[in-house]
């Protein structure tokens, strides 16, 4: 159901995770929900219009619309995706990385859960990556258009303490801000300003997500109680409160209902 892509630039790989495409078969309709990630999406869609109504971010099919382009903000909530025969490309940045690829910071591209993206020169490298109609070629072209995109590294300060965050969960802010050389009070202001979260908002994701490989990916089987404490959760009501907040449910029923599907095992809830 999902083509997954790992980039082969060797610029790139340093900033994308893969490129992806739903597969529709005989479904007309795909509804899903996706959930909070580290980094940031932008979908190129051809042959489609985008709405965003109710919740529901959808692209319709419609012959005679133009290009476009959306991109997701840092969301918090699960936000719901629905794509009827919209033919589409997306792209999973990694954390800060966005930022290598517009003069313009990722917090005030993209302030919303999901929006539209006007940019010219972006538009431009959409239109390449359609003009043929096989996938192989189309990252192909989309491959060299982001090389050409790319515009600066982004802050190394945001890196370093992107990846404090994932390897020492228990780690003071201000310790992180101190040990990446600022206060805490810059640390916030420019990380909320690359990434559009706070620090601690981030290190909350990065829970949520650290639990999901576990449970997705190890073979230990771990149980409620496990995935919990291994996951730097004080108790379990601090890990219901958690998940609730970021998913909607709670961790037995996002388990239940969020099985990972496709080749990347992309934790998606199908309605």
């Amino acid at each position: 159901m999902i083509k997954v892509v790992a980039p082969t630039s060797p610029l790139l790989k340093k900033y994308i995770d893969n490129f992806t495409q739903l597969q529709f078969n005989e479904l007309s309709t795909i509804n899903y929900f996706v959930f909070p990630q580290f980094g940031t999406s932008v979908a190129l869609f051809k042959n489609a219009d985008f709405s965003s109504s109710n919740g529901v971010n959808a692209l319709h099919y419609k012959q005679t619309a133009p290009l476009g382009i959306f991109i997701t903000g840092k969301y918090t909530v699960p936000i719901q995706i629905s794509l009827h025969k919209a033919m589409h490309i997306g792209i999973n940045f990694k954390p800060n990385a966005i930022n290598a690829f517009f003069k313009q910071a990722f917090s005030k591209l993209a302030p919303e859960n999901v929006q539209v993206l006007n940019n010219q020169r972006w538009l431009n490298a959409t239109q390449h990556v359609f003009s043929t109609t096989s996938f192989s070629k189309q990252i192909t072209a989309l491959e060299n258009a982001l090389e050409q995109l790319f515009i600066q590294s982004p802050p190394e300060q945001i890196d370093k303490a992107i990846n404090l965050l994932h390897a020492k969960t228990e780690m003071p802010i201000a310790t992180i801000a101190a040990q990446v050389g600022w206060s805490e009070r810059s640390l916030n202001r420019n990380f909320n300003l690359c990434i559009g979260c706070s620090p601690r908002v981030y290190r909350r994701i990065v829970r949520f997500r650290n639990t999901i490989h576990a449970k997705f990916f190890s073979e230990q089987n771990l149980n409620l109680t496990e995935l919990c404490f291994d996951n730097g959760y004080f108790d379990s009501p601090h890990f219901t409160k958690e998940f609730k907040k970021l998913t909607g449910r709670s961790p037995r029923t996002f388990f239940n209902e969020v099985p990972p599907i496709g080749v990347g095992k992309f934790p998606y809830h199908l309605v």
